[in-house]
């Protein structure tokens, strides 16, 4: 609980936050007019915003979207105590997000489906507040959280800076599986972490998907690491699943078959595949990279265990990969040939040349 002498935020406090951010801008003259000319084109565009929001700043860029530092206008109109403490008099600053046209209209419906459903949850995800339409554009309200560049502080990083980092980004997570919802993009530019307080927002939900029902219990793939459910009689299902494929002429051997569990596949033609692969290069998983059908919210924690291998060896990024099989082949530098011969193993994936 707040103090009641933390219930109100100084108008003094921020407009010095405010300052310094112009104080540290080494953007140049062009790229600055540049930016207002396309806020102008987004008042333009949307003239309702107008009168709720006043866009003063681009605080980012992606493929899908744009991000602008705004001023709610109408903070002192609505009740938004879940979010923002009461100002006496001061600013309150908010991130808008303009969801290009160019996205799909299934995937921004998902987006502000699922931000509208973590309002609920965790204070260390970015939840949505508001959201406007018109014609074409949507816009997405979230809360504005200050942060700074990840390479600025990744190399110096102390032990208890990665205790405040990664408690803030695991609570951010916990409340997001607990929803049985998966990222499927956590990465430093979606995990903004202010080093002055400590704390963290994940962000960016365009890419998250939502699990549940009856593919959350249901084997439906080949893949021996899932689980059977219930239907699947369990372990014992497992296991004569894995015996069935070791029989079945024409299926996959199994993995006590050939060098290391793997062998060439007869026949060579494989079914064709259907698995989402969204995510970052250098940060999705390698049930990512093998295009397997069952993915669980196990994607999120290898984002962040590449996170921490970002701090504990200073290099960022750590992978680097042009496409997904220089992927898996900077994974298996790591753990080895033998490790990974099994992992294609236990996603179907055999070797054909």
């Amino acid at each position: 609980m707040r103090d009641e002498q933390d219930e109100f935020v100084d108008e003094e406090d921020e407009e010095s936050a405010d300052d310094s951010d112009v104080e540290n801008d080494s953007r140049s003259e062009g790229e600055i007019e540049s930016i207002r000319h396309e806020i102008d084109g987004v008042e333009d565009a949307v003239p309702a915003l107008a009168d709720k929001y006043q866009l003063i700043d681009r605080l980012g860029e992606g493929t899908f979207s744009s991000v602008y530092k705004a001023i709610d206008l109408q903070h002192h109109v609505f009740d938004n105590s879940q979010w923002r403490p009461m100002s006496r008099k001061g600013k309150v600053y908010v991130a808008v997000k303009r969801i290009y046209v160019t996205s799909s209209p299934i995937r921004i419906q998902n987006e502000l489906e699922l931000m509208h459903d973590l309002s609920r949850g965790s204070p260390n995800v970015a939840y949505l507040i508001d959201a406007i339409r018109h014609e074409d554009q949507v816009l997405a309200v979230m809360p504005f959280n200050r942060h700074q560049d990840f390479r600025t502080y990744y190399r110096t990083a102390s032990l208890p800076f990665l205790r405040s980092y990664f408690s803030c980004l695991f609570r951010a997570l916990l409340s997001t599986h607990t929803l049985q919802i998966i990222h499927r993009d956590v990465k430093p530019a979606n995990f903004l972490f202010d080093v002055t307080t400590g704390e963290g927002i994940l962000c960016d939900y365009g890419l998250a998907q939502r699990i549940g029902g009856d593919e959350w219990f249901e084997w439906k793939s080949n893949c021996l690491h899932s689980l059977p459910g219930p239907a699947w009689g369990g372990l014992d299902g497992r296991q004569r699943a894995m015996r069935k494929m070791e029989k079945d002429p024409g299926d996959p051997p199994g993995l006590h078959s050939g060098l290391h569990g793997v062998r060439l596949r007869e026949p060579l033609s494989l079914p064709s595949v259907r698995a989402n692969r969204a995510g970052t290069r250098g940060f999705r998983a390698p049930e990512v990279l093998l295009k397997c059908p069952d993915q669980t919210v196990a994607l999120d924690i290898w984002s962040a265990g590449i996170i921490l291998l970002c701090f504990l060896t200073r290099r960022f990024p750590f992978f680097n990969s042009n496409d997904d099989t220089e992927a898996l082949a900077e994974i298996m530098a790591i753990f080895g040939r033998r490790k990974m011969e099994r992992c294609a193993a236990l996603h179907s994936t055999y070797l054909t040349s």
